[in-house]
């Protein structure tokens, strides 16, 4: 999906919530140049992934490199450069200046321009609504629901940065790589990768995912995959062969297969049956 920039600050709100997004910015796995810029807005940015892993930024004059997913916080009056481009997944909003004087009377300071955080399910869900409510803008409370979903993406990330952090368990890795799973299941999913990255040997992610979940990785990534596509088939007249790709199944015979073994139907019948 091409990156997109939406304004919309002027855009009438039912309620008098302070804290208001002015603009709106997504991109996903897309090209951003290098850049340099000095901002006079309040922008939060979540870098939720990059083609290297991690991001790296010159902040007034100095080198912040983050691994992703990290948040970076723009304060107005601060120089950003990027110094090379990549291939990242970003969502960011912007704010008035005004409001980081409303966020310190409630104790949200900023004291870093940037930090590392562990995608939650709290998290995830806060941005799978953020992104319906920006798919709904033109109905009523759509931006009302825009403002407070980016505020208490906020005040999430920044009571998880103050809050002490602890050894993850091998649980949490566990539930972390299932998240990311959820996130990530429409693209080519190395195993032993996601492992490595979560300080796990293939054999011991193996053997402590067997003991949270009563189905293999792949079976869980396919379960995502027919769920997802089930979802395109009740809300969308996309073609199953379009459909197929989208979600990255291996071809239409596997998905079939599989698609009338959970459901039992075929992917036509299931959308006459469930399609709006």
């Amino acid at each position: 999906m091409p990156g997109w920039r939406l304004d919309i600050g002027d855009i009438p709100r039912k309620n008098s919530f302070p804290f208001r997004v002015e603009s709106i910015y997504y991109c996903k796995d897309k090209l951003i140049p290098q850049s340099k810029r000095r901002w006079d807005r309040f922008e939060v940015c979540l870098r939720l992934s990059s083609e290297s892993g991690s991001t790296e930024d010159i902040v007034d004059g100095k080198c912040l490199k983050l691994p992703c997913p990290n948040v970076v916080w723009r304060l107005p009056g601060s120089a950003w450069e990027m110094p090379r481009g990549a291939v990242r997944d970003v969502i960011s909003f912007s704010c008035s200046p005004d409001v980081l004087k409303i966020m310190e009377t409630l104790g949200m300071k900023i004291d870093r321009a940037g930090w590392h955080f562990v995608m939650t399910e709290e998290l995830e869900v806060l941005i799978s609504r953020l992104r319906s409510a920006l798919r709904e803008l033109h109905t009523p409370g759509a931006t009302d629901a825009v403002d407070w979903l980016c505020f208490s993406l906020m005040g999430h990330l920044l009571f998880r940065e103050n809050t002490p952090a602890a050894e993850p368990t091998e649980e949490d890795r566990i539930r972390n790589i299932s998240i990311w799973f959820r996130m990530h299941f429409a693209e080519n999913v190395s195993i032993d990768e996601v492992a490595a990255a979560n300080g796990m040997s293939r054999a011991a992610f193996f053997k402590a995912w067997k003991k949270n979940f009563s189905v293999t990785p792949s079976q869980y990534i396919i379960g995502l995959r027919l769920e997802a596509a089930a979802r395109s088939l009740c809300e969308t007249n996309v073609s199953v062969a379009d459909i197929v790709r989208e979600v990255h199944f291996a071809g239409e015979y596997m998905f079939y297969r599989r698609f009338r073994q959970k459901y039992g139907m075929t992917p036509g019948e299931y959308r006459r049956r469930y399609g709006s």
